[in-house]
């Protein structure tokens, strides 16, 4: 089988060579040094709104400091002025966070103040970043974040450095936390955590080149792959998916050399991903070949690790007058992901939770020997006067499941999965130590990216008015929906700037479908305690205040 990915990943090298001229015309060529004014590319046509670019011109000349040239000078000395920074640039950004929001369990009987719970949450965070240019052809840059929750920074001093906790978030950030207040003996509540911080690194890397024809990059990046607003099945190589309730967030990239060559107005890539290896074989690889033509550009890539399914990818971004279009295809031999199915050997078995209330035994398993296809496409427009944009998106999802009935005691298979990850012997193919054979080994445990996109299909709308009659109001609006089994999301805001640095947000987060649904209620599908979490559609309405926030 691994011979067979080995292949599989060749072939798919080739097709992307297929796409790649034989002959460069290198009178032609881009040069990624060169600033936009000078013939530099912008990579594809979200350059300006939902996307940031992938391009030496984004990275050589991004808003990170203004550099003043001189006026005694001109030409080609003027441009090695710009690219050259004899001190380091910082830059950076804060935002000040305070927070209120009431939650509904279930608003079937109703919106009433007095039945929701409240809750507080102040925050300040801030990112930080450096850019150092001691050559026209070689850059340093840098990006870190701190960030701190309601628990407060506390005082350090007289802390036992030791005592602190360390956690790994998974995301390329650490969790710091003091433990709580001990000093009395007598049974009391806990109290909150002196100290709370989060530190990560978001970007650190360096560029240089060989001979103005190829062009590099080493150390933690973010990798724009995918055209994608809201899903991007493309996006094989970051740390971590789009949050579609939140896709501007900043995200994770791996560890990885890339190489660039440009050719004419278009761009080869070759990546060498590094990211939690520990051995040669850990390395995994990637290509890619961006295409030009006319205003759209196509992109093909693929993708190859022996701890993972061998992917092909394409991609299209182009634009029918005002309004953008975009489209992503994704074909893999094998899934990494790990299914489940109600189990053959114990169809009948089921863990009593409370009185009558059941979960149904399942099996897990992979598929490592079938091709799965998934595909997205969308449209965004943005308009400047008045400032709106206006997106939407379809997935359709190639590893999701279908059937998404009642299959025993009202359950559904997300249920019983979600009780699976948090309880692992109930597995169907787990056996009793007396009855494991010479040759038993743990069946496959369910993680959480296996309980993500569950459904075959989704689909999500965002529409955004900011500024509206020329006032300091803006409006905002996003659906986000499973269309495979009903549920979905729906989100009105407005937003409101009160004073200069000082701002109000407001929003209604309701959750539509039934028990049992991927968005009905996401917290209770991993309570074990339906008789009191039934997961019902819930509601919660949230006050953000914006204070004392900007970039410096």
């Amino acid at each position: 089988m691994k011979m067979f990915k080995i292949a599989f990943f060749v072939l798919m090298l080739l097709f992307t060579f297929i796409s790649f001229p034989l002959t460069a015309q290198d009178a032609g060529s881009i040069d990624p040094f060169a600033s936009p004014a000078a013939g530099g590319k912008t990579d594809g046509i979200f350059a300006d709104d939902f996307s940031s670019t992938d391009d030496f011109d984004d990275l050589f000349f991004s808003d990170t400091g203004i550099t003043e040239l001189s006026s005694e000078i001109s030409g080609a000395d003027t441009y090695e002025q710009f690219l050259v920074s004899e001190s380091l640039t910082w830059g950076g950004s804060y935002s000040g966070r305070l927070g209120l929001a009431w939650d509904w369990d279930a608003y079937s009987s109703g919106i009433i103040l007095h039945d929701a719970e409240s809750s507080l949450s102040p925050s300040a965070s801030t990112s930080l970043s450096f850019d150092a240019r001691p050559e026209s052809d070689f850059r340093v840059f840098g990006k870190m974040f701190i960030e701190t929750g309601a628990s407060g920074f506390g005082a350090l001093e007289g802390l036992d450095i030791s005592s602190l906790g360390f956690l790994d978030n998974g995301d390329g950030s650490v969790s710091i936390t003091a433990p709580a207040d001990s000093s009395n003996d007598e049974e009391t509540e806990t109290e909150p955590s002196p100290l709370s911080l989060t530190l990560g690194i978001r970007e650190l890397f360096s560029d240089f080149q060989y001979d103005d024809r190829f062009f590099f990059r080493f150390g933690k990046s973010f990798v724009k792959w995918g055209v994608g607003y809201f899903f991007s099945p493309a996006d094989v190589i970051n740390l971590d998916s789009i949050d579609a309730e939140d896709p501007a967030a900043e995200r994770q990239g791996p560890l990885n050399l890339r190489m660039q060559y440009p050719f004419s107005s278009n761009n080869f890539y070759i990546y060498l991903l590094t990211d939690q290896v520990e051995k040669p074989e850990d390395i995994s690889y990637a290509a890619k070949v961006e295409l030009v033509s006319g205003n759209s550009e196509w992109g093909f890539g693929t993708y190859y690790s022996y701890k993972k399914a061998p992917r092909l990818i394409t991609t299209l971004s182009s634009a029918i007058g005002e309004v953008s279009v975009f489209g992503e295809g994704l074909l893999s031999f094998g899934s990494d992901r790990v299914f489940v199915a109600v189990s053959k050997n114990h169809p009948e078995f089921a863990d009593d939770v409370e009185d009558n209330d059941k979960y149904i035994a399942l099996d897990t398993f992979k598929i490592d020997n079938l091709p799965f296809f998934s595909g997205t496409i969308g449209f965004s427009y943005n308009r400047s006067d008045p400032s709106m944009i206006i997106a939407g998106q379809y997935f359709f999802n190639g590893e999701g499941y279908t059937d998404f009935s009642e299959i025993d005691y009202g359950k559904t298979l997300l249920d019983s999965a979600a009780y699976l990850l948090l309880n692992a012997d109930s597995n169907g193919l787990s056996k009793p130590e007396d009855q494991q054979p010479d040759d038993y080994s743990d069946p496959l445990a369910l993680g959480f990216s296996d309980m993500q996109n569950f459904g075959r299909h989704y689909g999500a709308v965002l529409i955004s008015w900011n500024e509206i009659a020329d006032t300091d109001l803006s409006a905002n609006f996003l659906w986000l929906g499973n269309l495979s089994d009903g549920s979905g999301i729906l989100s009105p805001g407005f937003s409101w700037k009160i004073i200069d640095k000082i701002s109000v947000t407001t929003g209604l987060r309701l959750t539509y479908g039934k028990s049992g649904t991927e968005f009905a209620d996401p917290a209770d599908l991993f309570v074990q305690n339906p008789t009191e979490n039934p997961q019902e559609p819930t509601a919660s309405f949230t006050i953000d205040f914006s204070i004392g926030g900007g970039s410096f």
